[in-house]
């Protein structure tokens, strides 16, 4: 976690380190970043670096906590649009990125998110931390109980989260990664949201 002398700087403050560690960290892989690659970018000198975190790999670790948090807020916002068609808010997430510039941060985002796979994204800390907020547990219990899913067990709505993330962040390593088209990912996701919800039949 980063430093309190940088939680406690100011909001704008915060927001132009955290641009510059997103920049730098969706251009390179995260073995190669220095904080010589940081401080360079950003007003502030090498000792004000270490003021604000641990070391270089806190700094990444922080960029990845909160990336993962602004995308599964996005995630989860586009199916509560679609309340009770669960996997259309997801598809029209999935097309939403396709319409979002190389050079926006959220493209930035997922860029390193999807560098770091989903054993980073989605693990027993976090999963832990997310059984701890009630408020986000009830909320998205809810949101399976619409949607006729048979999970009231906090656990095993994690684990469905946890699932269902890992799944959209698949679908989006393809696309971004291996030059998928628009249409290829959406069908490849259609494959998945069957066998979730039909199962695989057997010959």
């Amino acid at each position: 976690m980063p430093k309190s002398t940088f939680i406690n700087l100011s909001e704008e403050k915060k927001n132009a380190i955290e641009l510059i560690l997103i920049d730098v960290y969706s251009k390179n892989p995260a073995t190669l970043v220095t904080v010589s690659d940081i401080v360079k970018r950003a007003d502030f000198s090498r000792a004000a670096f270490y003021k604000y975190f641990e070391d270089i790999e806190d700094a990444h670790q922080y960029i990845i906590r909160r990336g993962t948090d602004v995308t599964h807020e996005k995630i989860m916002r586009y199916i509560g649009h679609s309340r009770n068609d669960f996997f259309k808010g997801i598809n029209d997430y999935l097309i939403h990125v396709t319409d979002i510039s190389s050079e926006a941060v959220e493209y930035k985002i997922l860029q390193i998110l999807i560098q770091n796979g989903n054993t980073v994204l989605f693990n027993k800390e976090n999963a832990l931390m997310m059984l701890e907020d009630d408020r986000m547990i009830q909320s998205w219990l809810k949101l399976l109980a619409i949607n006729h899913f048979d999970i009231t067990d906090n656990s095993e709505a994690i684990s469905f989260l946890y699932f269902i993330m890992a799944l959209i962040m698949d679908s989006l390593s393809t696309y971004l990664v291996q030059a998928m088209s628009a249409e290829e990912m959406l069908a490849d996701f259609a494959y998945k949201q069957r066998w979730v919800e039909h199962g695989i039949k057997k010959s």
